[in-house]
């Protein structure tokens, strides 16, 4: 950083505040209370930094977004999935053409970033969404919900079923013809 004479500085090491009143070689006289002390640059910090010296730190330190990977950006939405969706309290759904009400429990569709997750911790997440899903499902009085989990190692489809019949619901795999086995369609009255 340059300094000149008059620059308001404070001490690095102590609590003490100065201004620069002169130059040696290698080091600045900074005046405090009215005694002269010898300090070198990387001893002081300049007080009240300029806007332009500000702007470029900002701009320096600024992230790249050309850095930044695409799983961790999110995901844009076309404007006829944003007026389909539906907000239910801490869920957010959308209704097929059936007009059931559909939950993605893939994990990338929940969470813009999800790579510091283990398995176990990414399948509490996608159970508890489920829960709150049914949740807000029942108590808006839906009739049916459909939960799209994908086929995998089938773990999520497991743990998602003791959850129903925890729940003392009817469910079975959701329509064949648009899911295949990748979803489950719970009844949520009878």
């Amino acid at each position: 950083m340059k300094f000149s004479i008059g620059d308001k500085v404070k001490i690095i090491d102590e609590k003490s505040e100065g201004v620069v009143v002169r130059f040696n070689k290698s080091s600045l006289v900074v005046e405090i209370d009215g005694l002269d002390f010898e300090y070198l640059a990387n001893e002081v910090v300049k007080l009240g930094p300029q806007e332009s010296e500000l702007n470029n730190l900002y701009k320096f330190h600024l992230p790249n977004l050309n850095d930044i990977k695409a799983e961790d950006k999110p995901k844009t939405v076309k404007q006829d999935q944003k007026e389909n969706a539906i907000e239910l309290g801490r869920v957010r759904g959308k209704r097929n053409r059936k007009n059931v009400l559909e939950f993605d429990l893939h994990i990338h569709d929940l969470l813009v970033r999800h790579n510091h997750m283990t398995a176990g911790e990414m399948l509490n997440y996608q159970l508890d969404y489920a829960v709150n899903c049914l949740e807000e499902s029942i108590k808006n009085n839906e009739s049916a919900v459909i939960f799209i989990h994908g086929i995998g190692k089938g773990v999520l489809k497991v743990e998602l079923q003791h959850i129903i019949k925890a729940y003392g619901l009817d469910f079975h795999d959701g329509f064949m013809t648009e899911y295949g086995r990748g979803a489950t369609r719970v009844e949520l009255r009878n």
